[in-house]
């Protein structure tokens, strides 16, 4: 069954020196790589993009969704953190005839309380595992 809606979301996440790409992500203090992953609304994986941590979110966006729009032609909404808010990331996409991207925030004067990692936060909890 192919998605219409999904979530993209990154992790950063420390690196040796081995090889691959590697760069600095100065909001979270991390040398290593960044994690772009898009997820269908049951948090199943769909499109996961490695970066060096270098990479601002809404940089790193149009090449996951452009692969996603790819795989899946009946995509027509992604929602996606503040990380990717911008006018770069909607004029990228605009330019590649992307589908809606919704930019999902907590609502004013409300605090956020997890009793679970966010959908997209499971899948990366699901990647540190697999990864030796």
């Amino acid at each position: 069954m192919t998605p219409t809606a999904t979530i993209i979301d990154s992790q950063s996440v420390k690196t040796t020196e081995s090889g691959g790409p590697r760069g600095y992500d100065a909001g979270k203090k991390t040398k290593g790589r960044k994690r772009h992953i898009l997820t269908d609304t049951d948090g199943n994986l769909q499109v996961p993009i490695t970066h060096a941590a270098d990479i601002q979110d809404r940089d790193g966006a149009p090449s996951v969704i452009a692969q996603a729009c790819e795989s899946f032609p009946a995509l027509n909404l992604v929602y996606a953190d503040g990380g990717y808010a911008g006018d770069r990331l909607k004029d990228a996409l605009t330019a590649q005839h992307a589908p809606k991207t919704e930019i999902v925030t907590p609502a004013r004067g409300h605090r956020v309380r997890r009793h679970r990692p966010p959908l997209g936060g499971r899948t990366h909890l699901r990647l540190a595992r697999a990864v030796p």
